[in-house]
């Protein structure tokens, strides 16, 4: 992958394994719900259980989603830096600037 260490592939790589994960039990808690909502006698108590679930996996997922896009991002804006060239500063406007017998400048 280019110029990534291997402590940034490692790290990648756990992140990913986690959303990966945090995926399929997601994917998992939503079919038990569907399964349960979809049943002829539907078992409320059991409803308010899996939709419980289904937040907290939820939640879990979003974290491991936004971590894994946040790493991306900014390895990506790592990468962008080192391709651009650093633009030097803008010399600073001197014409017309003269030092008072203070030892201040001042524009005449």
């Amino acid at each position: 992958m280019g110029n990534t260490t291997p402590s940034e592939e490692f790290h990648l790589k756990r992140l990913r394994a986690a959303y990966e994960e945090a995926f399929l039990q997601l994917s998992t808690q939503v079919r038990r719900l569907q399964t349960l909502v979809s049943n002829s006698a539907p078992d409320t108590a059991g409803i308010g259980d899996a939709r419980g679930r289904v937040e907290e996996t939820q939640a879990v997922y979003r974290e491991s989603r936004d971590l894994l896009a946040e790493f991306i991002l900014e390895r990506s804006r790592k990468r962008e830096a080192l391709r651009s060239p650093s633009i030097p500063a803008a010399p600073v406007a001197t014409a017309g600037l003269q030092e008072s017998g203070s030892g201040e400048s001042r524009f005449d």
